[in-house]
This record gives C-alpha cells, sequence and structure tokens, in this order.
C-alpha cells in the first residue's frame, strides 16, 4: 500500500476508547500534582502530544500512549493489551506444523 493510501476512519470503539484512556491518565497525572508539561518531560515528549493523548486523539503513536501509560502506573495494562485470547490459542495450535520425523 502507497504511503498515505491508509484510511482516516477509526472505529467508534477505538475512538470511545481512546477517549477513556485519555481521561483516565489525566486524572492519574492531575492527581500527582504534574501538569502536562512535567509529564511531556518525564516522558520524553512534546506537552502538545501529553494534551493530544489525553483528548483521545487517535493519530499519536501508541509508543507515545504506552510510554505515559507506564509513567503513571499503568504500566501492567500493557501486558493485558499485548496477551493472546483463548480462541487465536486454539486456532494457532491448529495449524502449528506437526513436529517430528517422518518415516520414510
Amino acid at each position: 500500500m502507497p504511503k498515505g493510501a491508509e484510511t482516516q476512519f477509526t472505529p467508534f470503539e477505538v475512538t470511545a476508547a481512546l477517549k477513556a484512556l485519555g481521561e483516565q491518565l489525566s486524572r492519574a497525572r492531575r492527581a500527582r500534582g504534574d501538569t502536562q508539561a512535567v509529564a511531556a518531560e518525564r516522558c520524553g515528549l512534546h506537552a502538545q502530544t501529553v494534551a493530544r493523548i489525553e483528548r483521545g486523539d487517535s493519530s499519536v503513536g501508541v509508543g507515545k500512549i504506552f510510554t505515559l501509560m507506564a509513567q503513571y502506573g499503568m504500566g501492567a495494562r500493557l501486558f493485558d493489551l499485548a496477551s493472546t485470547d483463548e480462541e487465536t490459542e486454539i486456532l494457532t495450535r491448529r495449524h502449528l506444523p506437526k513436529r517430528g520425523r517422518s518415516n520414510q
């Protein structure tokens, strides 16, 4: 796919989840008494990027969102996001090649 050919459509569930996550991150930051500038400095981000994350902007890179999550105690959730669901595990095992030698 050529660069720039991706669509700009973001599903409702993604938009809603990003807004909810942004609100949680904003509350966590404010509960610690940090400004967006302080959060940005601690994470190596720009303050405007922190503001965009807190607004739920879907164009912010996932690595930047994860960095802010880790800064504010949500690092364990990252592993939950990366874990495989049971259905995928079953399908993966079904399609794995059989191990062992063939009898020829």
